[in-house]
């Protein structure tokens, strides 16, 4: 870099005025370089200790390798200098053992949160049980029979699969019904857990 660029960018910030850097990573990087998108997301996670996260780091062996981690403090890296600089703030230990040439503290950019995943959609041999009510029909066939009891002049095919008066053709009521639950559960459950 030209002294008379790094004098010009220094009397911009003495006298609170925007400046302009051009910066070519593959020429010269430098970690003290962030990339505002970057920046900005990073600003945008809520870190807390024992949180799990994820880091790359290019390595000899295989190029770029993810390494995991857990955030097991959080603290100025210079309290007097920095005070509350997100500077290598992240204490962290490593998950291997041969990741010991790791640094021991890092920036929160420079790592990438793990969220455990929530069922949203609960898989296909789970069903949730709820405890049966009174009165409640209790498997499909009672259903159907409430159905028809409630309804008489809907006639005797109607939820019937295939029948001529049925809502879906290839759909018993029954089967429409506990489509409709389940969509209404997945609803509901999307509504607890918000996606990330």
């Amino acid at each position: 870099m030209h002294i008379g660029i790094l004098a010009a960018a220094a009397h911009a910030a003495a006298n609170n005025s925007p400046f302009t850097i051009f910066y070519n990573p593959r020429a010269s990087p430098s970690e003290f370089v962030v990339p505002l998108a970057k920046y900005n997301k990073a600003m945008y996670t809520q870190v807390s200790l024992g949180m799990r996260f994820r880091m790359m780091f290019e390595t000899e062996e295989c190029g770029v390798r993810r390494y995991m981690g857990t955030i097991t403090g959080i603290s100025d890296l210079d309290p007097v200098r920095w005070k509350n600089s997100q500077w290598r703030n992240l204490q962290v230990g490593w998950d291997e053992s041969t990741a010991g040439e790791r640094p021991t503290r890092v920036s929160i950019w420079d790592i990438e949160p793990v969220v455990t995943p929530f069922y949203i959609c609960p898989p296909p041999f789970f069903r949730p049980r709820f405890p049966k009510q009174p009165g409640m029909p209790d498997n499909d066939n009672d259903v159907e029979n409430a159905f028809k009891r409630a309804m008489p002049w809907l006639g005797d095919d109607f939820g019937m699969k295939d029948s001529p008066n049925s809502i879906f053709p290839g759909l018993s009521l029954v089967q429409w019904m506990n489509m409709q639950q389940n969509n209404q559960l997945a609803a509901a459950q999307s509504g607890l857990f918000p996606s990330m």
